[in-house]
């Protein structure tokens, strides 16, 4: 025959999950009045690379006496700097001017370029007592723009009418307010490469000369920054 437990026995078993579970829920979980967050991370190199051809461009010695008197736009002539853009993988990556001298473009240039292509393009050469020297302008050589053997194209996806793909038609000038990316394809954004070589075209125009001092040297001081952004 079974033996049963004494009937207190067997109140106090079934008591006690239920005065544990008890204990458990009356038990507040206890916080401290601070925490501390860590926040890590790590910067990689980039994964990609642009080099210069050259990084001078010297645009040689030009006689004052052979300036157009009334001269506003003539264009001198043109130099020429090869570059190369590789990344360690396709990459979307984009390229943006700086013009270190912008506050040296003469007012009529500005103008001039804004008034022919719509955006702003030109690039200071400096000043001299206070006076501005000229500008130049600088755009891509569209036969020489490739990755490997397909062919390319720069494009801002910035345009002036809120519409990617927006290019600059026939001489691919570099703009001075916009990054610039690549394709190969004349309807769509930009798009990942690995490597991308070509040449780029440099042309300058200086201020009226009668608001020069002519009467001694003048250095050209023109310089930009080309940055890549991923």
């Amino acid at each position: 025959m079974m033996k049963r437990s004494p009937p207190l026995t067997r109140l106090a078993a079934c008591m006690l999950p239920l005065a544990t579970l008890g204990i458990a829920i009356a038990t507040p979980a206890h916080g401290a009045d601070s925490a501390k967050l860590n926040v890590t991370g790590t910067i990689m190199p980039p994964p990609c690379s642009i080099a210069l051809g050259s990084n001078l461009v010297d645009l040689g010695t030009l006689q004052a006496a052979s300036l157009y008197p009334m001269a506003r736009h003539a264009k001198h002539a043109a130099a020429r700097f090869s570059f190369h853009l590789q990344c360690t993988q396709p990459s979307r990556v984009r390229m943006r001017f700086t013009d270190n001298q912008a506050d040296s473009v003469p007012t009529f240039h500005r103008d001039w370029a804004e008034a022919r292509h719509g955006r702003p393009n030109m690039f200071g050469l400096g000043k001299v007592d206070g006076k501005d020297i000229g500008s130049y302008y600088m755009y891509f050589e569209p036969d020489s723009l490739k990755s490997g053997n397909e062919k390319v194209r720069p494009v801002y996806d910035d345009g002036p009418d809120g519409k990617p793909g927006y290019h600059l038609e026939n001489y691919n000038y570099i703009l001075t307010t916009a990054s610039l990316g690549w394709t190969g394809d004349r309807h769509i954004r930009a798009a990942s490469f690995e490597r991308i070589d070509g040449e780029i075209v440099l042309s300058y125009m200086l201020e009226q000369p009668h608001n020069l001092p002519l009467e001694r040297e003048i250095p050209f001081n023109g310089w930009a920054t080309i940055d890549l952004e991923y």
